[in-house]
Order: structure tokens, then sequence, then C-alpha cells
């Protein structure tokens, strides 16, 4: 949690004053700005749903909470859709916000193998949230149930998906969520890890339980709103027989504030400058108890990514503006380099085409990229075809599919493929598979082939694999994927190895032909990460990608994150999105925003928030239509870096918006560039491409340390 400000700016010895620190002065200035731009949302709060389904007076989008509904499964965040005094309310959320964390006790009411748990929070049963589960006593048996709050029964499964083994849970807590019938640990059965991870997130909940219990009391208030008096004096004059809570807005003084009539006098005279206790006006038995709330960021998240990666696989998939991918670099590069810096291992390389970028190629990929120009066409594929890769009005990029024609063909002489650097985190030295996705095709010449082919790619250009000719033609349109294997050879190390669509200078390509991606995977490894670009568009607003993801059809969407979820196997799997923009919104003043609100103002604050919300809905939709757990998403959201000090004032407005829109989006975590990248050190490293002409972009060096903080950030 949240250090107070008089512990922050605490006098300390008077020998020795305290030198408060900058990271717990940014921390909570923090909860200073998310608090405004709560304030100014006006929430309602309601205890039953019933109250809020009769109130159909607010505008559409209008936020509200339900907290403290007899009726299991009320409560939650909802959303208004419709005008005003037309339409319903709309859950956003199954809980409220503030309760990612739900403490739950099993007080040995049960037995050893089927717990009965309590929980003063309300869990959903949709895995929205984390668990912190205190085991009262070790289990004897397998498998182990768990019930919370009396409700279903539910089969307590380890991290990889088994059932506890006997023994497997030890007296104290663990960390988990519901997933369909199971209760899923984060942990494989006890893990000091997890248990001090749980702890730590635990910890940093209770500036989210002391939101909702501000939420709260208002609910149970004659008002169903909260007050925002604009001065404390303001705050003092309230009625306290309509309103118990209320959130000051005063200038430097922006609080939570709870009517507590229990407090003496006494409170008051100790705090004459009111920065805790503000006794009402007439006077009177009581006082406003005022307290910072925490700030917009989702308890656990970035705990979750670091321990997922050191268990499993992970896939991180990014969308950005050209700072994703510059030269060669950006985040595309810097994030690989930086997760690599710090220890983690490369499972995969990102999905990479052969035509990427109409042929020309864009630098995608870490140590790694595809090879050779352009390889037969960029369009005119059977529609059967041309939704796995198609670009719609839109045009997903850098990504390109490859077709040849019936009666086309590709020398055997013309490079192609994907090659992976001798120096890649990925080790070439080790058992790799690498995997070429492929169209089939109905009819044709009959002739439709190529020969895969895996090799060394410098001297002695050593044959790694050679399966032979496959015809494309099978009787049938559809997506099928050939992989080459190689068994780990250490006299690889440090070698360039790659794989082709053709045997160079012995068999080339004959069309029917079409291709969508290519890969590579370190098949010794379990566990760690992979990162490919889905979208960048370099000059371009956030509406853009919006635009292009809702133009890409749910094949094209669906094949991509499908070859990410095999990959990983049968246990859990996590794919984490990093989306960031902002730099280029500032233009785009004329555009209507693409969500659901369709802000008119295109480049501010709300219509940015509101095409990150349609980008993360189109992505969500894909899991959604194919039945995946949308637990499995994770979101990583940013604002570019800072232009100048103070910082531009959108880029800032931009910053406080998506700390509010955080809230609303589950698993998400915001990460500020302006701490954790500021002006003054692009300056003084000269990290900006031109520290004169150009902080739109950084160089090499620049896009590498921008990695490294924001991977320290996560871990």
């Amino acid at each position: 949690m949240v250090e107070l400000a008089n512990e922050i700016w605490a006098d300390g010895p008077s020998g020795s004053p305290t030198d408060p620190q900058k990271s717990q002065i940014r921390a909570w200035g923090t909860y200073i700005e998310s608090l405004v731009v709560l304030a100014y949302a006006n929430n309602s709060v309601y205890n039953l749903k019933s109250a809020m389904d009769a109130n159909l007076v607010p505008d559409a989008y209008s936020p509200a909470l339900v907290i403290g509904d007899p009726t299991a499964g009320n409560d939650g965040l909802y959303m208004k859709v419709g005008a005003t005094t037309t339409g319903s309310w709309t859950r956003l959320l199954d809980f409220v916000p503030g309760a990612q964390i739900v403490h739950a006790i099993d007080a040995g009411a049960g037995t050893p193998d089927a717990l009965v748990a309590t929980s003063i929070i309300g869990l959903s049963m949709s895995g929205s949230q984390l668990v912190r589960l205190d085991v009262f006593e070790t289990n004897t048996g397998s498998p182990v149930t768990v019930s919370f709050n009396g409700g279903i029964l539910l089969t307590i499964k380890t991290a990889s998906g088994a059932n506890v083994a006997a023994g497997g849970l030890l007296p104290g807590p663990v960390l988990g969520f519901v997933s369909g019938s199971t209760f899923r640990l984060l942990s494989d059965q006890a893990s000091a890890a997890i248990v001090a991870a749980a702890e730590a997130a635990e910890a940093g909940a209770e500036g989210w339980r002391d939101q909702a219990e501000a939420f709260a009391l208002a609910a149970q208030s004659v008002s169903t709103e909260l007050a925002h008096p604009v001065t404390r004096a303001a705050l003092k004059a309230l009625n306290t027989a309509t309103h118990t809570a209320a959130v000051v807005v005063e200038p430097g003084f922006e609080r939570i504030a709870r009517w507590d009539p229990a407090i003496t006098a006494r409170c008051n005279a100790f705090d004459p400058s009111e920065l805790v206790y503000a006794q009402p006006t007439p006077a009177s038995v009581g006082a406003w108890v005022m307290s910072p709330i925490a700030p917009k960021k989702q308890v656990g998240i970035l705990d979750q990514i670091k321990y997922r990666m050191t268990v499993g696989k992970v896939d991180f998939v990014g969308i950005g503006n050209s700072n994703q991918i510059l030269g060669g670099f950006g985040i595309d590069h810097a994030f690989q380099y930086a997760l690599t810096q710090s220890g983690f291992q490369m499972w995969a390389t990102g999905l990479i085409s052969q035509n990427e970028n109409n042929g020309s190629g864009s630098g995608q990929g870490y140590l790694y990229n595809r090879n050779g120009s352009l390889v037969g066409a960029v369009s005119g594929a059977p529609s059967d075809l041309d939704k796995y890769l198609n670009k719609g009005a839109g045009s997903l990029f850098p990504a390109y599919y490859t077709y040849i024609a019936n009666g086309g063909s590709l020398g055997s002489t013309l490079a192609n493929g994907l090659v992976v650097n001798g120096t890649c985190p990925l080790n070439t030295a080790a058992a790799l598979a690498f995997d070429g996705y492929y169209g089939t095709f109905t009819v044709g010449s009959s002739t439709g082939q190529f020969r895969p082919f895996a090799r060394w790619e410098e001297s002695p250009f050593t044959t790694i694999s050679d399966p032979g000719i496959i015809s494309t033609e099978t009787g049938a349109y559809g997506i099928q994927k050939v992989t080459l294997t190689a068994a780990a050879d250490p006299t690889r190390a440090g070698k360039a190895v790659g794989m082709r669509w053709t045997r160079p200078s012995a068999t080339g390509i004959t069309g029917p032909f079409f291709c969508t991606y290519m890969r590579v995977r370190n098949t010794d490894r379990t566990a760690g990460f992979a990162y490919g670009t889905l979208e960048y568009r370099g000059g371009q607003p956030a509406r853009t990608f919006a635009y292009d993801l809702q133009q890409a059809s749910d094949d094209t969407l669906t094949h991509y994150f499908s070859i990410l979820r095999t990959d990983q196997g049968s246990g859990q799997k996590t794919i984490c999105i990093t989306l960031f923009e902002g730099l280029n919104t500032r233009n785009d003043d004329a555009n209507t925003s693409l969500g659901p609100a369709a802000v008119t103002l295109g480049d501010s604050a709300a219509a940015l928030m509101d095409n990150f919300i349609a980008i993360i809905n189109r992505i969500k939709s894909i899991w959604t239509l194919n039945g995946w757990p949308v637990t499995e998403l994770f979101w990583l959201l940013w604002i570019d870096h800072p232009q100048s000090s103070p910082d531009d004032t959108q880029l800032v407005a931009y910053r406080r918006a998506l700390d509010a829109l955080a809230l609303y989006v589950d698993q998400s975590q915001v990460l500020n560039l302006e701490e954790l990248l500021p002006y003054a050190d692009l300056m003084a490293n000269s990290w900006y491409a031109d520290v004169v002409t150009d902080h739109n972009h950084l160089t090499q060096t620049g896009y590498e340390n921008a990695g490294l903080r924001i991977s320290r950030a996560i871990l």
C-alpha cells in the first residue's frame, strides 16, 4: 500500500531528519491524481441492484457500483446503456473494483480434503479475482475440493492442471483463482515464493479495501451518490444524515472522506490543520476521517506475469505506433532484449510472415528476421485462404501472406524463410522446431508443391532437416502446419540457422502455394517468453490500430492467437498484450473514436481511451468466439515517453485517463513512462533520436533502456 504523506515526509530524528524517497512521492502523487479522475466521474453507488435498475436518469456510459446486494452475483461495476430516462444497465465487472484480491479463510469447518472457506468480500465465479486462501490443515488425500461461502464445490488444481497430491497443501496461505469447476493454484502446491507474493499482494490491496469501504458507506446513506465537496469547509458543511462518504477535490488535498460519529473532539484538537480529521460545521461529536485511495492498478497483475514466465510459457503481443518497430529496433526489439537481460529465457520467436511489410521487411524480431524479398503476391488468394491473413478495408501491419497462383513458381535459388542469428537468446544449439503454416487447395494443376528445408545459414550450410516435397493440393482449402525438428547439437552454438520454403539450388515452389507465418521454438524450454508484433503503424493514432483490428476477419485473428495458445501446450495459457500510443492521437482531432463511446473530438483523452477499449474489446471477442477463457489475457498499457519537462499537456491528460481506464479492464496494468523514463534521463543520456529535432523516437540504446525500465517495473 502507498505510504501516507505523514509517513513519507516524517520529521525523523532531530539530528538526522528524514529525506523522503522520490519513488514514494511519485506513488503518493499517483494516488492524488487518480482521485481527481474518480471525483469527476461522479460514480453512483447502490446497495441494491433493483434500485440502480429503477434509475434510468444517468446518461449513456455512466458508471455505477452495486455493493452489498443480498442477492448473490448482483454486486459489481455497471454501465448505463441508452440515453437518459431510457435503456438499461449492463455489467462490466462481476466484482467491485478494489476487490481483485479476496481473502478467504478455511477455519477447519470442513475436512482436510474438503475445505469450507469464507470471505468478507463476495467471490466471483468467473475467475476475475485472485483469491488468497488460508488453509487450515494439511490435506491427506487427493483430489481436494473447496467451497467458498457455501457455493459449489471446486476441485483444487495445481498450476499445471493436476490434482493436488496428498500433503501438497500445508497450513497457511495459497494464491489461486476460480476456473470453471476448479480452483487453480498459481503455485504447484506448497511454494514459499507464492506465499510471499500473496502476502505482498494482500498488503497492496489494503488501499483498495479503503476505497470499497467508502463506497459501501455511501451506499448505506440516504443519498446514493458520493458528494464531491471542493474544499474541506464544504465537506464540513455536509448533512451527515444524508451523506456518510465524500470525495474531497480541494486542489492539493484530494481525499476520500468517511463520516465517523465516534470520533472525539480530542482527535480534532490534535489535528488543527485537518489533515486527517475535520469536525463538522456546526461543531458536534464525530468527524470526517480522510485518507488517500489506491492508485489505478490491479494488485498482483505484474506478479502473475512474472510468475507465469518462471513456471510456464508466456506470449507477449505488441500493438503500437512507430516506436513499436523503428529501423529494426523499437519496443519489439527492446522488450525481448530487456527480458533476456533480466534472466528470462526466450522459448520461441514471434510469428513472422514471409512477405512482411509487402516483401520489404520491417525489422521485426530480436536477432531473428525474415529472409529475402517479395515472394509471389500479397493478394489474390482464394477467399477460403485469404481470410487467414486478410487485410480487409484496414491493413494489419506488418504481416502479409504469400500467394503463388496455379501455374506460378519460385526458383530454388531465391532467398526466403526465417533466419535465427547465432547470438539469439533462443539458443541455436538447442533442440529446435521450425514451424511453417501453409495453405491447401481443392484443385489446380495437381503439381502444387514446396520443399521445406532447415539448415545452417552460414558455412558450411549443414542440413538440419529435409522432410521432402509436400503437395499443396489435398482436395480441400485449409491451413496446415509443417514442423522441421532438430535435435540439440553443440556444434551449432553461435551459428545462424534457418528454415526455408525451398531446398536451395534443388527444389523451388510450384503453385498453387499459400503461407502465413513462420516460427522457431526451443523445444528444450518449458518456460519463458516469446514476443511478436501483431500491429504497428508509423505516424498513425490508436484509432488506426482499432480500425485495422475491427476490419481483420475473425479467422485472421483466430489463426494468429490459436498458434500462440497451441504452442504453449496443454497447461495454463498466458497471452499478454502490450498496447501504447499517444503521440499521434494528438493530431487526430477530426476523427470520431471507434469504441462504444464514439467520441467526436478525436484528439481528446476520452477518444484515446475509447479507441483503447475498441482494441481490447476486439481481441476479447476472439476469445469469446472460440470459447477460450478470457482469464488467459493480460494487458500492459502505457502512453508514449515524455517529450519535454513539463511534459506535453495532452500526453499528461492521456496518462491520467489511462489510470482510470485500467479499472475497467480486467487483468490490466498501466506503466507510466513519465516516471520510468523521465525527460531528464532521456536528455542526459542522449536517448532521443535527436535531442534537438526528434523527441518522438529514440536511439537503439534509448529503446533498450526503455525496455529495461519497463521490464524492471514488471519484474
